[in-house]
């Protein structure tokens, strides 16, 4: 469906926009829940592939002999690296290619890089393995968002975003539960059929596994018909309609940025802080971490799915970002999650913060779906999922480094990060409130 509104009177314009909207919601006929739930569930595995190396990462560390500088590369920028460079070329294929052959090539390279993982012997062959899973995991990202958005109504948009959301935010708790429990199975009682590899490479083998799993529903997906059509095709006219948005483009890219920080600080090093200050092995936190994870991300995507609706219902304009900035004050004083006296007090407060970024991650890409056209949504979903992950996995792992050069050694490690989680909250509260001011009325209004 392509739509012109040039030429048009005002009130003709409006009133061709209702009927647009009537025509869409009718063709739309109901949310696709069916596969909304599926893309989830692929995210999910998928999720949980890519942040295996977080709570493994000390054994691996000790197992090939890494610096904490290595490991912050390894974590950082072989995360951030495929992001940066995938981004627009992979936004492009999304908006005038074949998301489900997309899709498939992304599954294919994360299973590829989850196999290099678990024999990687070298810093240079784990790099290249961590980045092909990133490029996949994160590419899978971008496409699965654009399909679900044309698998429900607008008015549905935000839960349908939420129920993707749960899916990514399971994902690390699938990492920590699950990563932590096979390591501590495999230390006591090895793998048979693999009696030669450690115990770190064994569960990675199995992710690798649960990977390759994912291929067989992406190969039967099918493509869902585009909806919310602006122009019928065009790169630049793409740019140009993104560029008429960038004023709250902008400010939702630096609240994604924000929050990339936040959440790229604790993933990183939440593992490594828990087994050097408060004396705790993988299979002793795996399993409280990735239910704390995973009900941050449950109840995170929730509330960010519900606020997004109705604020949009409200007629208020910016209202689907009022969540999106309370979650991000209340973010503010959660950071202190390493200083925290106790192990409770520590896993607290770390899920408080990273619910409050599930939050604002939720809708930020619902507001991407619901104000940008389909065919820019692709690319606006790739800019706003690099931004964070650049910044958050690549800059943020090696910035924490320099804490402990600042302070003096690496025990003040824990109040670098409190720093990182409180500048880049204020930074958070300000980009959002921002890109509220912004928020265009529809997704036909420049």
């Amino acid at each position: 469906m392509v739509l012109a509104t040039t030429g048009a009177a005002p009130d003709e314009a409006a009133a061709r926009f209702e009927t647009d909207i009537a025509a869409a919601t009718s063709e739309t006929r109901r949310t696709n829940w069916g596969g909304v739930v599926l893309l989830a569930v692929i995210l999910f595995i998928a999720g949980g592939v890519r942040l295996l190396m977080t709570p493994l990462q000390e054994a691996a560390q000790h197992d090939i002999g890494f610096t904490d500088l290595q490991i912050a590369t390894l974590q950082g920028s072989a995360n951030g690296l495929p992001a940066f460079l995938s981004a627009i070329p992979l936004g492009l294929a999304i908006d005038h290619w074949n998301r489900s052959r997309t899709l498939l090539l992304m599954g294919l390279f994360w299973t590829a890089g989850a196999f290099m993982t678990a024999y990687a012997h070298d810093f240079t062959t784990l790099f290249i393995a961590r980045a092909l899973v990133a490029l996949g995991v994160g590419g899978a990202f971008g496409v699965a968002m654009s399909m679900i958005a044309d698998l429900c109504i607008p008015a549905k948009r935000g839960r349908a975003t939420m129920v993707a959301g749960i899916g990514v935010l399971a994902g690390p708790a699938l990492a920590f539960a699950g990563g932590g429990a096979l390591f501590g199975y495999f230390k006591l009682h090895g793998w048979s059929l693999f009696p030669d590899l450690a115990p770190w490479r064994q569960a990675a083998l199995v992710f690798a596994m649960l990977g390759t799993a994912m291929l067989a529903p992406i190969l039967l997906f099918p493509e869902p018909k585009r909806h919310e059509v602006e122009h019928s095709a065009g790169v630049m006219l793409a740019l140009r309609g993104i560029a008429k948005r960038w004023k709250f483009l902008t400010a939702l890219w630096i609240g994604a940025t924000a929050g990339g920080m936040a959440e790229g600080a604790a993933g990183m090093w939440a593992a490594p802080i828990l087994t050097r200050y408060y004396g705790l092995q993988p299979n002793e936190f795996g399993g409280w971490m990735g239910g704390t994870i995973f009900l941050a991300g449950l109840i995170g995507s929730i509330i960010g799915g519900f606020s997004v609706d109705l604020g949009n219902k409200s007629g208020r304009r910016g209202g689907l970002m009022i969540g999106s900035i309370i979650a991000m004050v209340i973010a503010i004083p959660a950071t202190a999650y390493p200083i925290m006296p106790t192990v409770p007090g520590f896993g607290f407060m770390l899920g408080l913060m990273m619910a409050c970024c599930t939050v604002m991650q939720v809708t930020a890409m619902a507001a991407v779906t619901l104000v940008v056209p389909n065919e820019e949504r692709g690319m606006c979903l790739q800019i706003t999922g690099m931004v964070g992950v650049v910044v958050g996995m690549a800059f943020v792992p090696v910035i924490t480094l320099l804490g402990p050069a600042i302070f003096g050694d690496e025990r003040h490690l824990p109040q670098t990060l409190v720093i990182i989680g409180v500048v880049s909250g204020v930074i958070g509260v300000a980009g959002n409130v921002v890109a509220m001011l912004f928020v265009p009325r529809s997704w036909k209004d420049a």
